[in-house]
């Protein structure tokens, strides 16, 4: 499909899957919707960090995937996006709460220090650059919740962070498949999120609709694991984390 390539080579799609798991969330563990602009802040700020850390990727490694080289060819259409994503992202900040702004900037700086890191690859020698993408994904989606920590809430927050890790660490395999640690750690990966996965069910009581978005974005990506191994199910794996719709539908029916 033509219109879901655009939104693939752009990371819409990752900002549109990562305010549905936001809005997911904000639905199983406080029974209500988040408030908009928390959702426009989200998606927004992910957006343009997304653009923004391809723009260093292609400055600093060969480019290897087509969304990197349509970046690469577009610059002007980059700027004109980053610009835009910008401003809007500026008036949006004036409408969160303190705290929110807060964290969001402790989390900005810890990004600041991770392109610094890739910047000067030191994720070759000290750092691995999947483990940080996953884990400032899964922050920056739980940065809304003005609630105490409690151990469901890390469960999930864990259980995120690995299901974004895995995704990446599964195409970097696909891109260099003589590295065989790389693939026993995906599987190592795999037993422990379905060992999470158990652990929710049983610490929660959560029904099999409350569950059901985190196990399509899990089975999706067993399947091109074991099944369809090729960088070109990219897309298919990014997608997968708009199955929040699925719950979203039932919980208003």
């Amino acid at each position: 499909m033509r219109w879901y390539k655009i939104l693939h080579h752009w990371s819409v799609d990752v900002g549109i899957g990562a305010v549905l798991f936001q809005i997911y969330f904000h639905k199983i563990l406080k029974g209500q919707l988040p408030e908009k602009e928390l959702s426009i802040a989200l998606f927004l700020g992910l957006w343009l960090i997304y653009l923004l850390d391809r723009k260093i990727d292609v400055s600093i490694f060969p480019i290897t995937d087509q969304r990197h080289l349509n970046q690469q060819k577009s610059q002007w259409t980059f700027w004109m996006l980053v610009v835009g994503i910008g401003i809007s992202l500026a008036f949006v900040l004036f409408l969160l709460p303190q705290e929110v702004i807060c964290q969001g900037i402790i989390l900005s700086i810890g990004i600041a220090f991770y392109w610094l890191a890739t910047i000067f690859k030191w994720f070759n020698k000290y750092l691995k650059k999947e483990f940080f993408t996953a884990l400032f994904y899964a922050l920056g989606i739980f940065i809304p919740f003005q609630m105490g920590f409690n151990n469901l809430l890390l469960i999930l927050l864990v259980l995120l962070f690995l299901l974004v890790f895995h995704h990446l660490k599964l195409f970097l395999y696909f891109a260099q498949p003589e590295n065989k640690v790389q693939n026993r750690l995906i599987i190592s990966l795999e037993f422990l999120i379905v060992g999470l996965l158990i652990s929710l069910i049983i610490y929660s009581n959560f029904s099999f609709w409350q569950v059901l978005p985190l196990t399509i974005t899990l089975g999706v990506q067993l399947i091109i694991h074991y099944f369809y191994p090729n960088l070109k199910m990219r897309g298919l794996a990014e997608i997968a984390y708009w199955s929040p719709i699925i719950y979203l539908i039932y919980d208003i029916f």
